[in-house]
């Protein structure tokens, strides 16, 4: 089994991203699958290259909206993981609160057990 690279675990997170490539200014319409306290994964019809630099903005509304400048470490066909590497105070401020109601890991060691809030009798 592959060993987790990640700092921080990831959740299931479903919000719409606007990814903007600092180098060419395209702007590229994505919807955020996974989100964690340095990353994400998105999905996307145009997959940006790895080791490109983004500025993202991941959210629903203007009021509840993550800045990020990132960098994609991943890329496949039609999903890209991405790694932050500069968040804004307000946004790492609005990042805490979603993943804080976050519920389900995308993934776990093996052998460790996911706690789904329900108490046994």
């Amino acid at each position: 089994m592959e060993k987790e690279r990640r700092k921080t675990p990831r959740f299931q997170f479903i919000a719409p991203a606007e990814l903007v490539c600092e180098k060419s200014g395209e702007r590229i319409q994505s919807w955020v699958a996974d989100l964690g306290l340095h990353g994400c994964a998105v999905t996307t019809t145009e997959t940006p290259r790895r080791g490109t630099v983004l500025s993202m903005k991941i959210g629903h509304t203007p009021r509840e909206t993550v800045l990020a400048r990132a960098i994609v470490v991943h890329s496949a066909q039609q999903r890209a993981g991405i790694r932050f590497v500069a968040v804004t105070p307000a946004s790492l401020e609005m990042l805490g609160k979603w993943l804080s109601k976050a519920k389900f890991p995308v993934r776990r060691k093996f052998g460790e057990r996911r706690d789904l809030g329900l108490k046994s009798s």
